[in-house]
């Protein structure tokens, strides 16, 4: 977990957690996934995508609020 955003929890996240996951199901993935691990019921509200300068994803940034 990152410092909050305005009221916003955010997350780091691998990408070999979501990689096989469809791209229509993987914000639902996401959510889930963060739910599981911090035992708390927080919505997603932005997945963003992080690229390398090869402009292959390394991982995610997962925005939540309560």
């Amino acid at each position: 977990m990152l410092p909050d955003e305005h009221g916003a929890k955010v997350f780091w996240m691998e990408a070999d957690l979501l990689n096989q996951v469809p791209d229509a199901e993987r914000e639902v993935a996401a959510q889930r996934l963060v739910r599981r691990r911090y035992r708390e019921q927080l919505s997603l509200v932005r997945l963003e995508p992080i690229f390398d300068s090869e402009k292959e994803i390394k991982g995610y940034m997962v925005y939540t609020k309560p």
